[in-house]
């Protein structure tokens, strides 16, 4: 599955590269198709037990539909490397302030991250006869930032927003010959923190 996801984004990513190529420098339009690919780093304190450092990179890509020059609406992927990666997958909303080259924006985005399953969240040795079940959960990003054009076609963005996560582990201690029965301990872990983004916008 993790390979799949993996093809997914970057397919979408290389797709929305090579329409951009083959478009030329079409004319402004208030209206039409958009992908914004941006880079991220989610930054917050951490307790000594949640599964996720303090500084978190994150790269999302969002294609949808510009309905005016005010209003715009997509849907994104990603990737964010907690100590273990999640993939989300969520509803992109843009609001543009201002018309022109410049505007101050308005942006919110809201899905579900699901987790890669094939790493331990804990230190090695923590439990050593063990199974860990990572899963992810329910993540929001309202931002505030500008839109500044680059050319014809393409926009540089920048925001700063408010970033909610929720991530849950499930480790399974295997019986041992002290003990005939597994025992599960479970973490829940709901991650507030803050969201430098910059971005591309096509």
């Amino acid at each position: 599955m993790k390979q799949s996801i993996f093809f997914f984004i970057f397919s979408l990513l290389a797709a929305s590269l090579a329409a951009q190529g083959n478009e030329g420098t079409p004319e402004k339009s208030p209206a039409g198709y958009y992908n914004l690919t941006q880079l991220s780093l989610i930054i917050g304190e951490t307790d000594e037990l949640s599964p996720a450092p303090n500084l978190v990179p994150s790269i999302t890509t969002v294609n949808g539909y510009r309905f005016n020059e005010h209003f715009a609406m997509g849907a994104g992927v990603g990737m964010a490397a907690y100590r273990y990666v999640t993939f989300p997958v969520f509803l992109d909303l843009r609001g543009y302030i201002l018309k022109g080259d410049f505007t101050p924006l308005l942006a919110f985005k809201g899905g579900y991250a699901f987790a890669d399953n094939d790493k331990e969240i804990f230190p090695a040795g923590t439990y050593a006869e063990a199974t860990y079940k990572n899963t992810g959960g329910w993540m929001l990003h309202p931002e505030i930032g500008f839109r500044a054009a680059i050319n014809a076609s393409c926009n540089f963005v920048f925001t700063i927003g408010y970033y909610y996560q929720d991530l849950k582990t499930e480790v399974t201690e295997k019986p041992t010959s002290y003990r005939r029965y597994p025992i599960i301990h479970t973490t829940d872990t709901h991650l507030d923190r803050l969201c430098f983004t910059i971005g591309f916008l096509f």
